[in-house]
């Protein structure tokens, strides 16, 4: 579960200016400068990061980590539910458990939803996970969990129920990165392959490039150095590699998707 990664700053993350901001504005500063003075209120403990996938929730979550100073724990929801419902929920606890003795503590949750069966589906709901999250974030992130910080992501918000979302005090929308965005991206991922293109090539990139998340643009550069044989060939990747792996790699999110993500943003989202 420890996550012991290089840290992530916000200049790592590409992109998301005004997200960014909201999280150093409402999440990080209030948790490490608490008020002093008695009756208070406390700082969040909870925060939902909801978006396409490959959008940089988890980079956000490691990122939380870092700038808190904090350790760095990491579930994938879908994997604490395969094993059943009983061992999901002792493997459950057992990460609030740890996070409560590694003060500070960043708990990363990803994939929430896979917890959350829709309850209309009541004996899916009756096997599911919701109950044991809904006790372990009531009982980790209480007056007695003042170090601990659960991050929970999710690419199907509306899977949610009114129950969950209300324990995750903010709720912010990571949307796809822009096309500054998505430039700073590929000139990082082009690095790692020795591609340098010209200022033109990477233009025209971008603009194919529309409606990718960053984990899609990763997945670009991998499958152009694939297609075109490297790292066995003693030449750096080209443009026409990148062509070459446009037609076989494209974005995910619909246009539908993308709409329902904004309109579950201005019904439940923070506002950023």
């Amino acid at each position: 579960m420890l996550d012991c990664g290089p840290p992530v700053q916000w200049a790592d993350v590409a992109g998301q200016g005004p997200l960014k901001a909201a999280l150093e504005e409402e999440l990080v500063w209030p948790l490490l400068r608490p008020p002093a003075y008695p009756g208070s209120p406390r700082p969040p403990r909870t925060v939902l990061l909801f978006g396409p996938r490959g959008a940089g929730k988890a980079l956000l979550g490691r990122c939380l980590a870092t700038q808190l100073g904090a350790s760095l724990l990491r579930l994938r929801a879908a994997s604490l539910a395969a094993p059943g419902a009983a061992e999901g929920a002792r493997l459950l606890q057992a990460a609030f458990a740890a996070a409560r003795c590694r003060p500070p503590a960043v708990l990363l949750i990803s994939e929430l939803d896979a917890l959350l069966p829709t309850r209309e589906d009541g004996a899916a709901a009756a096997g599911s996970l919701l109950a044991p999250l809904l006790a372990c974030l009531d009982g980790g992130c209480g007056a007695g969990a003042d170090g601990v910080l659960v991050v929970g992501t999710t690419s199907r918000p509306a899977a949610l129920d009114e129950a969950t979302r209300r324990r995750f005090v903010l709720r912010f929308y990571v949307a796809l990165p822009d096309g500054t965005a998505r430039g700073q991206i590929l000139q990082r991922a082009l690095a790692q392959q020795g591609c340098v293109l010209s200022d033109r090539e990477l233009a025209a990139l971008v603009q194919g490039t529309q409606g990718f998340s960053g984990g899609e643009l990763g997945q670009l550069c991998q499958q152009a150095a694939a297609g075109a044989g490297l790292p066995g060939l003693q030449r750096p990747l080209s443009y026409k590699d990148l062509e070459a792996a446009l037609a076989k790699v494209g974005p995910r999110a619909t246009p539908k998707d993308l709409d329902s993500y904004v309109e579950w943003d201005k019904m439940y989202g923070f506002g950023h």
